[in-house]
């Protein structure tokens, strides 16, 4: 599957968290669709784009742009026309329009797979990321799946002229390949798809804001957009019927933010990281029912499976869970998992950090704890649990369970239900969730609440890719709550 990116970077204790990694930002999806330069990713409202005269898939502002990103660009962009010189697609797309969404998914899916193979044999080398992306990401008829190069070789094989992929006049982000495979799918772009509240078209539309958002930050030199608020609760209240709108605009207006600025791709862009905090405390709400006691407790003890770059890079984000339990003194998070040297090869596993808090929390003495370990969470609760406090609950953030190291979450799985541990699992969307729910019932987990939406998940959206369809977002999707 391609890779879905994490959000990079350090943040320090502020009102407004702002990393700076502008080095490793990858084209946005304006760019990975030919709608923004690739090299510098200005729009097209204010750009002259011109199209890669060779691949025909990347565009540029100007020859400056090229020139500079030609070292990147030259390889897969032969690979990209071999490829389209092949007397043959891989695969045949319909000539009519086919309505049932899913099926074309599948056929875009199983052709893109047999792309990058063909690919990876041309470059004689693994994609790399932005390759991947412009490989996933590229434009595709909803209705059929057919790409720009399909019509220019139909358009040859014809003698006819060249047609382009008409996008939608509205988000620009959904393609169709003729007026009549428009008018025949539309509807189905247009309209709202429960469990979704909104359609495709305007979903697509606030990751064009949210992109131009990402442009703003980037242009300051700012790197990736991390929030965290700097108020403390008075008491704790209830997460289980607040909505990110209704529980954060004011902080943000709080902040100086003008009241013209609209504030939902702020409030979006910090629900990545925000989520963590937020989907623990409403899984430990859910666990212990009407039993308040775990508000009350001297430490609160959190741990984080598979923890990875988007709960180390954003660890300050875990400051809210105190923020919002003014009677907890001690926050204590364990984070595992086999590959943690990676992203934190500076700390010693299973060293203690006695992280920096805000000055509120700095003044009353509380404290933020972060131990990192190098292992599966099953074997580090094989060595290490008895010495330890039983935790308040063990997470793992879009794990990806059923997808990938299946066999090793299925032990960590059965090793929380045979010590009744309180968990949650999360995931990035549907299909993801239904798969995760099903490894935990397997394992004997009798789920409380899963595979369900998270009323605390992510905002921000990205479009699934290798589909015409379908979207997905951090901490989207509960897979289980249980245990305990």
């Amino acid at each position: 599957m391609t890779h879905r990116p994490h959000l990079h970077g350090h943040a320090c204790c502020t009102a407004l968290i702002i990393s700076m990694q502008p080095d490793e930002r990858l084209p946005p999806h304006t760019a990975r669709i030919g709608q923004a330069c690739y090299k510098c990713f200005k729009a097209e409202a204010g750009a002259n784009l011109r199209k890669c005269s060779t691949c025909l898939r990347v565009a540029y502002c100007s020859v400056d742009c090229q020139k500079a990103d030609w070292a990147r660009h030259k390889a897969i962009c032969k690979a990209f026309d071999a490829l389209e010189k092949m007397p043959f697609p891989l695969v045949e797309c319909p000539d009519t329009a086919n309505l049932d969404v899913d099926k074309t998914n599948e056929l875009v899916q199983a052709r893109t797979e047999l792309e990058i193979t063909s690919y990876r044999l041309h470059l004689q080398r693994a994609l790399t990321t932005s390759e991947k992306n412009l490989v996933g990401w590229e434009p595709k008829c909803m209705a059929c799946g057919r790409t720009d190069r399909d019509l220019r070789r139909e358009a040859a094989r014809n003698n006819s002229p060249r047609c382009l992929l008409i996008p939608c006049s509205d988000c620009r982000m959904t393609f169709y390949c003729c007026t009549a495979h428009q008018e025949a799918i539309q509807g189905l772009h247009t309209s709202t798809v429960p469990p979704d509240v909104q359609s495709q078209c305007q979903i697509n539309q606030a990751i064009r804001a949210d992109i131009w958002f990402a442009d703003i930050i980037a242009g300051g030199g700012l790197g990736p957009f991390i929030w965290a608020p700097e108020r403390t609760k008075g008491s704790w209240s209830s997460v289980r019927d607040l909505g990110w709108m209704d529980e954060f605009a004011a902080d943000f207006q709080g902040h100086g933010l003008p009241e013209t600025i609209p504030l939902e791709p702020w409030i979006r862009g910090a629900s990545v990281a925000l989520s963590m905090p937020m989907s623990i405390l409403w899984a430990l709400e859910m666990l212990n029912g009407v039993d308040e006691g775990w508000t009350r407790k001297s430490t609160l003890t959190i741990h984080i499976m598979g923890a990875h770059e988007l709960e180390i890079s954003n660890g300050q984000i875990f400051e809210e869970i105190l923020h919002r339990l003014p009677e907890v003194t001690t926050l204590d998070l364990i984070l595992c998992d086999p590959q943690i040297s990676q992203v934190t090869s500076s700390l010693g596993p299973g060293k203690v950090m006695d992280m920096e808090t805000c000055p509120e929390c700095q003044s009353k003495r509380r404290k933020r704890l972060h131990h990192h370990y190098s292992e599966t969470y099953h074997g580090f609760m094989r060595g290490h649990g008895a010495t330890l406090p039983r935790p308040d609950l063990a997470v793992a953030f879009n794990s990806g369970a059923s997808e990938m190291s299946t066999s090793s979450w299925q032990e960590t799985m059965e090793y929380l239900v045979q010590n009744r541990i309180p968990s949650l699992f999360t995931a990035y969307n549907q299909e993801e969730a239904r798969g995760e729910a099903e490894l935990l019932t397997q394992a004997g987990a009798q789920l409380v609440f899963g595979p369900g939406k998270n009323p605390w998940g992510s905002i921000k959206m990205t479009s699934e890719p290798m589909k015409v369809s379908g979207f997905y977002a951090a901490n989207e999707w509960i897979a289980g709550t249980f245990g305990g």
